[in-house]
């Protein structure tokens, strides 16, 4: 893939501004006082995107940020979001003011508390102050852009010069642990979150088979780094983690994905094959898929075959051929099914869920 070469624009006196928000798409861009746009300021990608606003010389009174900003694109809710739409222009930093804030346009509300991965990535690559996330129309006396590197844009690949930049951010690598096994698992997450069934019953598994089981959220990011690099073999189950493995993977390793959707989304597996790691295994080992009675469409949850899994497993070189395997009983099996339903509630299939979901928009654009 080719990629443009880095280049840091600014510093600029300019005004952001925001029109609509129609669905993924979004009027915004920043602004000369001649109304000519800034290069460097737009957003791209299957999440979000953003196009000039109709009018740069339309707005009203503006609030006014005298320090030094560096535009970095798209705030987002969910931690694998906001690695694949906020990270690609942090490269710039390194040639900024240090006092230098970082402004991102938020999705929806500019409360910080909305975007709770923002801070600790931030953090990951040494910046300590919180971000900054555009408000109505501003005033920034010194704002600058740089290129995207990074993200949804390139689906989901980075470009040397950016994997160089980040490689220098995290702590010195040592070597590859032999024998170190991991799992990386969703089960500390809870219930009302999109995973397979009876995921405990898989981690009991892979410890009797020497897996250290790590759920990613008890621990902070750059101690996730280094345990992903340390690791000779890491078995994940699908989730967010993945994008931050696939950001500090390195060669030797061997890698499996035990899915949770029928297919890997793109922009994952983009980013996956975008690395150095030697050996990938994607595992479908799915034999059915529910959904609760919510509108997110990715809180699905998945049954397994776990005999197909473990020849899954033992086929790839994840998992000895000695090693104790069950599948989960009945009884729990259907109790993983049920956790995080009301009373009154039932799972559906994909096709009943799409078709809640657009009699639920019906019934809420009906007039009262």
């Amino acid at each position: 893939m080719d990629f443009p070469e880095p280049k840091l624009e600014g510093p600029f006196d300019a005004v952001g501004l925001r029109g609509k928000t129609t669905g993924r798409h979004n009027e915004f861009g920043l602004y000369l006082q001649s109304g000519e746009p800034v290069a460097q300021a737009d957003i791209s990608g299957g999440l979000f995107t953003s196009a000039p606003v109709p009018s740069a010389q339309a707005h009203g009174d503006l609030r006014d940020v005298d320090t030094p900003v560096l535009f970095a694109g798209l705030a987002a809710k969910q931690f694998g979001h906001v690695i694949l739409n906020s990270m690609g222009r942090l490269w710039a930093l390194d040639h900024l003011p240090p006092e230098t804030q970082v402004m991102f346009l938020p999705m929806r509300r500019a409360r910080l508390s909305f975007y709770p991965a923002l801070t600790p990535l931030l953090r990951l690559v040494g910046r300590r102050q919180k971000p900054l996330l555009h408000k109505g129309p501003t005033r920034y006396q010194n704002a600058y852009t740089a290129t995207d590197l990074f993200g949804e844009r390139y689906g989901g690949a980075a470009s040397p010069a950016f994997r160089d930049w980040f490689d220098h951010k995290l702590p010195p690598r040592g070597p590859i642990e032999p024998g170190l096994k991991i799992y990386v698992t969703r089960s500390q997450l809870g219930a009302a979150v999109g995973r397979f069934c009876n995921e405990v019953h898989l981690e009991r598994l892979l410890e009797a088979d020497g897996y250290q089981i790590v759920a990613p959220e008890q621990h902070g990011l750059n101690n996730q780094a280094r345990l992903f690099q340390r690791a000779e073999t890491l078995v994940f189950a699908e989730g967010s983690a993945l994008h931050l493995y696939a950001l500090v993977q390195r060669a030797g390793q061997s890698v499996a994905v035990i899915q949770r959707r029928p297919e890997l989304p793109q922009l994952l597996v983009g980013q996956l094959a975008n690395g150095p790691t030697n050996t990938q295994v994607h595992i479908n080992a799915i034999t059915g898929t529910y959904f609760p009675p919510r509108r997110a469409d990715n809180l699905g949850l998945t049954t397994l075959d776990f005999n197909d899994l473990r020849d899954q497993l033992v086929a790839g070189g994840f998992l000895s051929r000695a090693a104790p395997w069950s599948a989960p009983p009945p009884a729990e099996e259907r109790a993983s099914l049920r956790a995080g339903l009301a009373a009154d509630e039932d799972l559906m299939s994909a096709e009943d869920h799409q078709k809640w979901l657009k009699d639920r928009r019906r019934k809420r654009r009906a007039p009262a």
